[in-house]
């Protein structure tokens, strides 16, 4: 709470050779703001943006919010310059003093003996500089500092219970409070004690956040409640499609046979006129079929057999690389079982097929080098234990062949041929009618029949 203080300074001036003479001097005004121990920096901002006095005196009382951190003197001192206003601590708080002082805010002492009143007079801390802002002759001052109360607060519960016989006047009656302002004489700087009406009863007004809480809360439980109480159903809704075919004939009628019938413009009847165009074409298509001549790589693998039984092989049984390269043997063999830890081996010669497992001319793909060779025919598991390897170059393989004509390339290119005919007469067709139906101004189109 604020408190008026219009304060005037009188000192004495003496010369060499004249006697002390009581001169006064006007002081700029000064204003004391009572600060609340949880007032933060915006209240107190708020309250010197309303004082139109330069000179301000905040008393702050111990462990104040405002001397929590100098952050907050430092926003203060910077929002007082803003104002264009001076700023005074008068506080019995060593942290606010050492607070106050590290940033440049003069700082007094609030004295409680019989030479300073309380509040009211003080000396300055820092013994160079003689400022004395409050020990005046004359002080006026309103004294509107808040006190505790000592009797017990009544809820609105206990006022509704325990009134409720008595009358609304005597309740207003009860709640009014006198104040009487303090008074300092002149001549004695003497306050005079403040004498206040204590209430019996104090009203105490519910939060407005908090009944909007209470409320939302309330509203939610009732959701809640709603939604378990009531009875509900889930129905699944499965639309159930149809394709519904809309299907008319129409008759494409000759404009020349039949103009009479279609001067009465019937349903569905068209008009179309026949046309017709040759087209002639050649076509070159190129034989897919081959044939082989020539030789075919041969040479020399070695059979290995890891069972302990002998493997016979009949004539032409297949040995095939990792590319899909084909050999055969030329004549049935054994090959023989393994002893003595010795796995069983047979050299034989072999001479690779025509085509590959992809149906490609092998020819000189044949000539390969010393690699790997499994039997397609047996299983993976029996593809272990008789597997071939070949330690020398394949030789002798050549590519010749000579292409023919087979059943699938006759019928490719009479495919080819029709689909060709076809894309070049209906190009023709179309450019036919767009002559006809810019000579004639007519608007025909093409149907394929």
């Amino acid at each position: 709470m604020n408190s008026k203080n219009n304060i005037s300074v009188s000192r004495k001036k003496i010369g060499s050779n004249e006697k002390p003479e009581k001169v006064k001097k006007k002081r700029p005004a000064k204003k004391v703001i009572y600060v609340e121990i949880d007032d933060e920096v915006t209240g107190i901002y708020g309250k010197m943006k309303k004082i139109r006095m330069k000179n301000i005196y905040l008393i702050v009382p111990k462990r104040a919010l405002l001397f929590q951190s100098i952050v907050n003197l430092k926003i203060l001192k910077r929002k007082a310059e803003d104002l264009g206003k001076n700023i005074f601590i008068i506080t019995n708080d060593q942290n606010g003093m050492h607070l106050a002082n590290k940033i440049g805010l003069p700082v007094y002492d609030k004295l409680e003996d019989h030479t300073h009143p309380s509040l009211v007079s003080g000396k300055f801390l820092e013994e160079n500089k003689d400022i004395t802002p409050l020990k005046a002759s004359v002080n006026s001052i309103e004294d509107d500092t808040p006190t505790r109360r000592k009797d017990k607060k009544l809820s609105i519960t206990d006022l509704i219970r325990g009134n409720k016989k008595r009358k609304l006047s005597d309740i207003k009656n009860l709640i009014r409070s006198k104040k009487t302002a303090k008074k300092v004489s002149p001549a004695s700087n003497k306050v005079a004690p403040v004498v206040k009406e204590k209430n019996k009863f104090v009203l105490m007004t519910p939060n407005r956040h908090s009944l909007v809480a209470l409320f939302i809360l309330s509203l939610l439980i009732l959701i809640v409640i709603t939604y378990i109480a009531l009875p509900g159903a889930t129905i699944t809704l499965t639309p159930k499609s149809n394709v519904v075919d809309v299907s008319v004939n129409v008759i494409v009628a000759d404009v020349d046979k039949n103009r009479a019938e279609l001067d009465t413009h019937p349903v569905h009847m068209i008009p179309g006129y026949e046309i017709s165009t040759k087209i002639k074409k050649v076509l070159t298509y190129q034989a897919t079929g081959k044939d082989f001549y020539g030789e075919n790589a041969k040479g020399k693998i070695t059979i290995i057999n890891t069972s302990g039984n002998a493997w016979p092989l009949v004539k032409r049984t297949r040995f095939q690389t990792g590319d899909g390269l084909v050999f055969r043997i030329q004549k049935p063999v054994t090959v023989p079982p393994k002893k003595g830890g010795k796995n069983g081996e047979l050299v034989v010669d072999v001479v690779a097929d025509e085509r590959d497992v992809n149906d490609q001319i092998i020819g000189e793909r044949g000539n390969i080098g010393p690699t790997k060779f499994f039997l397609p025919g047996l299983s993976a598991e029996n593809q272990k234990r008789l597997y071939a390897e070949s330690k020398e170059n394949f030789t002798g393989g050549k590519t010749n062949f000579t292409r023919n004509i087979t059943e699938g390339d006759i019928e490719g290119a009479r495919k080819k041929m029709e689909d060709d005919l076809r894309a070049a007469a209906e190009a023709e067709l179309r450019a036919s009618i767009h002559k006809k139906n810019e000579s004639q101004h007519m608007n025909l189109d093409l149907l394929k029949g």
